[in-house]
């Protein structure tokens, strides 16, 4: 973002004019002489020591908006209402101006004010690095992705029962299918769910937690007798494994009967029934050509068609499929 640099020109100037002061000159010295004796001198004085860790992780954080108060973030509820998302972008106005009121607190004169200006640039970019390890840190994790440096940060505000229902959530986002680091993501309440990314992304994936993988079947509704799933590719003919099958076949799951209600019956979900009225897994497959030369069709081919992951809800830019 460009917020900094109309600030920090006017602060470099004042630097450069108090070096140009204090600096010894002839009496007939030209404009553009004095400028550019002033330019060296400012170049020439010693730089500022580097912040301490502690200092700069702390105003790192301030920039990923920890300690700021959600009344701030949404100033009415009306913004963010029951199961509803906000995507935004994080605008450097907003945040460099939150570090300079936390640089602002030992500044008492004129020279603290030339003392900070000094030491912006260094600053800001020490907070840059920092910024991207703020989540790695509180993770205890030592990866950190070069691409997030500099990055604009945005993201998104989620109010849902599934943030509470669900801790374990994992949230993926990308730009053109590349992925982007993740900066930051908190619950700021049992039910609101704060996310920043290093980067502003075309994509973004919520999944529930992978534990959450089983095999399962899809009712029409919570008494019908019968189940059913859609048939994917097994890795034969051309056809990708695990991935549904053109035209989405829907095979018909039968229940086991005389027993606990639910329980698949798996022989006649492979094999088929004795009267002609159900066509089995295998025959199915075969017809759609998804068997290998051989139909082979073990435990390892019915757990491909049969498991359902943990669920994944997608938001694409309209139009996007």
């Amino acid at each position: 973002m460009q917020s900094w640099k109309p600030r920090q020109t006017h602060l470099t100037g004042l630097v450069q004019a108090a070096a140009a002061a204090a600096a010894p000159r002839p009496a007939a010295t030209s404009f553009a002489a004095t400028a550019a004796t002033a330019t060296t001198a400012a170049r020439a004085a010693p730089q500022p020591p580097p912040l301490p860790t502690t200092a700069a992780t702390w105003l790192a954080q301030l920039r990923l908006l920890y300690g700021v108060p959600i009344e701030y973030l949404v100033p009415d509820w009306r913004m963010l209402p029951a199961e509803s998302v906000r995507f935004f972008f994080l605008d450097r106005n907003f945040t460099d101006r939150l570090v300079d009121g936390a640089l602002s607190i030992g500044v008492h004169g004129t020279r603290d004010a030339l003392q900070n200006a000094a030491a912006a640039a260094a600053v800001r970019a020490q907070v840059d690095a920092a910024e991207t390890c703020v989540r790695d840190a509180l993770r205890a994790a030592t990866s950190t992705d070069p691409a997030a440096l500099g990055a604009t940060a945005a993201g998104f505000v989620m109010r849902s029962l599934v943030v509470s229902g669900w801790p374990g959530l994992e949230v993926r986002g990308s730009n053109a299918g590349q992925p982007l680091p993740l900066l930051r993501m908190d619950r700021l309440a049992p039910d609101i769910l704060l996310v920043l990314f290093a980067g502003v992304p075309d994509a973004v994936n919520i999944m529930e937690p992978p534990e959450g993988l089983h095999f399962g079947v899809r009712k029409d509704s919570a008494d019908a007798p019968t189940g059913y799933t859609f048939l994917r590719g097994l890795g034969h003919n051309g056809q990708a494994a695990g991935k549904q099958l053109p035209g989405t076949p829907r095979q018909t799951v039968p229940f086991r009967a005389g027993g606990r209600s639910g329980v698949v019956d798996v022989r006649t979900l492979v094999e088929g029934a004795t009267s002609p009225a159900f066509v089995g897994m295998r025959a199915t497959l075969k017809s759609l050509g998804a068997l290998d030369g051989q139909d082979t069709f073990t435990s390892a081919e019915l757990a491909i068609e049969m498991v359902r992951s943990a669920g994944l809800q997608a938001f694409l830019p309209t139009g996007a499929k």
